[in-house]
């Protein structure tokens, strides 16, 4: 019987050894097998329990990896589907539409119409702003590209916003000078919202282009949400700082200090200002600068009145040498002076 008893002590020691459980005294007794058939369990459990405790954690690990790879996918592929003119296909645009634009973003406005048809772009800047839309898929190459699959809106389109885009600039030419002064007053149309009025006699050939002393001026506004008898103090002399108060009445805004002189006022809904006027049409404005335009010699002046054009002529400037259509090139250098009439 103790033989047998010491077979099972033996057998449940080698069993230790192999789970790698620490060695344990025993007594060849029935309660010392006992003991160890427990003591023996316990090792077993407490292995796989730790065993799956890793299995466990790496597959936590894996998930986490699998899931960020997905995200980090998700993020790279993700596409804008907006448009920059969503009508410009349905409607003839005007400047409300556009003016919201960057003078930068009218070519790319431009070509939008081109890639609703599928045009293939060349142009690095245009092939990687139209690729990152979701809309856009590239069918038709340039040389295959008809514009006759334009309607009669996106034909008028092209041809208006390429009218508010800057012309390209003169080959090594450096910015002009007034550039940064010119854009800080804005355009509207493709044109500055300022004024000029050239000054005879000023002009410097420059090679390229001339430099020539001008007078800039900006049009007077007022708040839109006046009522009838609301006064307002207004600049109208930014160079000397002289001011007018103008009194609101049901026809208009007058000077206080001149009722004869009308000024035609129409309110607006929102308070926003609006540009007065004197007369039919004529814009009222105010000095605020005297500066300088750089006209290349390859610019026109006209008269849109009249349909008049020609080329830029600096032994004709006069004392009636004023433009309120004045367009610059890429660098700031003046394309075209257009009077439009008051």
């Amino acid at each position: 019987m103790r033989k047998k008893w010491f077979c099972y002590l033996l057998a449940g020691a080698l069993l230790l050894e192999s789970l790698g459980a620490p060695a344990v005294a025993f007594s060849a007794t029935p309660e010392a097998s006992r003991d160890f058939v427990i003591t023996a369990a316990a090792a077993k459990k407490k292995t796989k329990k730790k065993t799956t405790k890793k299995k466990t954690t790496k597959k936590k690990t894996t998930d986490k990896k699998s899931s960020d790879k997905k995200s980090a996918d998700k993020k790279t592929t993700k596409k804008d589907s907006s448009y920059l003119l969503a009508k410009s296909n349905s409607k003839y645009l005007t400047w409300d539409d556009v003016k919201k634009l960057d003078v930068s973003e009218y070519r790319f406005a431009r070509n939008e119409i081109y890639a609703r048809h599928g045009y293939i772009f060349k142009a690095a800047d245009l092939k990687k702003f139209f690729e990152g839309k979701s809309w856009y898929k590239g069918t038709v190459k340039s040389s295959d590209f008809d514009s006759s699959v334009f309607n009669e809106y996106e034909h008028a389109n092209v041809k208006y916003l390429k009218s508010l885009e800057p012309a390209a600039a003169l080959s090594g030419a450096k910015t002009a000078g007034p550039k940064d002064t010119i854009d800080g007053y804005g355009y509207e149309n493709g044109y500055s919202t300022l004024a000029f009025s050239l000054k005879e006699g000023t002009a410097t050939d420059k090679g390229k282009y001339y430099v020539v002393d001008a007078t800039y001026y900006q049009a007077i506004t007022v708040p839109g949400n006046l009522k009838v008898g609301d006064k307002v103090t207004v600049e109208f002399n930014g160079l000397t700082g002289e001011k007018k108060t103008l009194v609101r009445k049901k026809d208009g805004l007058y000077p206080t200090d001149d009722p004869d002189c009308q000024f035609y006022y129409t309110p607006t809904k929102d308070g926003s200002r609006v540009v007065l006027y004197e007369g039919s049409d004529d814009r009222v404005e105010k000095p605020v600068l005297e500066g300088e335009l750089w006209i290349r010699k390859d610019s026109t002046q006209e008269v849109a009145v009249i349909d008049e054009s020609k080329t830029f002529d600096p032994k004709k400037i006069d004392e009636g040498s004023y433009y309120n259509g004045v367009y610059f090139d890429e660098k700031g250098y003046v394309v075209r002076l257009v009077y439009y009439g008051d």
